[in-house]
């Protein structure tokens, strides 16, 4: 975690020293920060801007943390049919996250922006010392590790002329139960996405493309559909990249607005002490969620902002997979025939709140 550590740092005194324009955008996570840019002036040539008006505040940086309530948890059978079930209660989960994103090249005619994101989920369960097998081993490694993802990411911006644009983003996910000695670099695992787009006036952008993704747990490769929009009022305003995300937008004034949808937030965590007991290659706890929430965004003071989520937690999938061998493999959308999985689970639903504080665009 020192090297970690030693990033962030790195990326702090580079934004910093970094001269960047007015304008705000948005900024959630992921490759959802295709709206993350700030520009430079080249008035030597019109290119489709990366921004609509409207949009909600750019976030430099964001820290932040989750609390997700009480709920029921079902720890199955593996594809033999002969692990013992069992159904601990989770108290409660909780973490903090950490998120950035930088200006590397910033231009009319390119952008590049990096950043290294930071999330955990710590496990407070119940009921879990009568039962043995797999089952009461994912419990206990959840119970005394929790689950990590660190994430580096990087997004660019290649206008085409002044209407059109390609968009790209590439994702390494170190995601785990790791701790201070992280886990090997080989289960790093990636993701990315492609779009092409058009930007049609001042208050609306769309883009089309596809994606390599682990939103929803398992790999996965799937369409994406990008829209921006805003009204002639600048009251009310979309911002969607669906699947993972959708959120209409409703500002009340410049220093306070408010979003309500959705987002997919999720990983293939690697379990690294019961890899290690099975001796496998990799076991792996697919992640999945569905958080259906408002966001209430509002000025602090400067440039920081602040962000109250509430929201309800809906789980898409928690099962658990081995991957044999050196390669992940697709799941399409995430699922699968109950015998397939190491491990079948789920977990139930929950409300949950987050709040960060964030430095965002001047």
């Amino acid at each position: 975690m020192k090297h970690v550590y030693a990033l962030l740092a790195l990326f702090l005194c580079v934004t910093l020293s970094a001269q960047v324009d007015t304008t705000d955008t948005y900024d959630d996570d992921d490759w959802d920060a295709y709206g993350d840019f700030d520009v430079v002036d080249e008035p030597t040539k019109l290119w489709a801007d990366v921004k609509i008006v409207g949009m909600s505040p750019q976030r430099f940086f964001s820290l932040g943390y989750d609390y997700h309530f009480g709920y029921p948890m079902q720890l199955g059978r593996d594809a033999n049919n002969a692990n013992p079930e069992m159904s601990p209660n989770t108290a409660y989960t909780q973490g903090l996250r950490f998120t950035s994103n930088i200006p590397i090249i910033s231009r009319n005619s390119f952008i590049w922006q990096s950043g290294i994101n930071y999330s955990e989920f710590g496990y407070n369960l119940d009921g879990i010392d009568d039962v043995e097998g797999r089952s009461a081993d994912v419990a206990n490694a959840l119970n005394e590790n929790g689950l990590r993802v660190g994430s580096w990411i990087n997004t660019f911006y290649k206008p085409l002329g002044e209407k059109t644009f390609i968009l790209a983003q590439v994702q390494l996910d170190m995601a785990g139960d790791f701790g201070w000695s992280l886990q090997p670099a080989e289960y790093v695992r990636y993701s990315g996405a492609i779009m092409w787009g058009k930007r049609t006036s001042d208050r609306e952008q769309w883009a089309v493309g596809a994606s390599r993704t682990y939103r929803v747990g398992a790999m996965n490769y799937v369409p994406i559909v990008m829209y921006n929009w805003t009204s002639p009022s600048r009251k009310w305003g979309a911002e969607i990249l669906a699947p993972a995300r959708m959120h209409g937008r409703y500002k009340i004034n410049g220093k306070n607005l408010i979003l309500f949808g959705y987002e997919l937030d999720g990983a293939s965590h690697r379990l690294n002490g019961l890899t290690d007991a099975y001796g496998a290659n990799s076991i792996e706890l697919r992640r999945g969620e569905i958080k259906a929430r408002i966001d209430y965004q509002f000025q602090v003071t400067g440039f920081f902002w602040a962000s109250i989520q509430v929201g309800y937690r809906i789980n898409y999938a928690f099962q658990v997979d081995e991957i044999e061998g050196r390669h992940d493999f697709t799941r399409l959308f995430g699922l699968g025939v109950e015998q397939d999985f190491w491990l079948n689970n789920g977990i139930g639903n929950t409300p949950y709140v987050h709040f960060s504080l964030n430095f965002v665009s001047p």
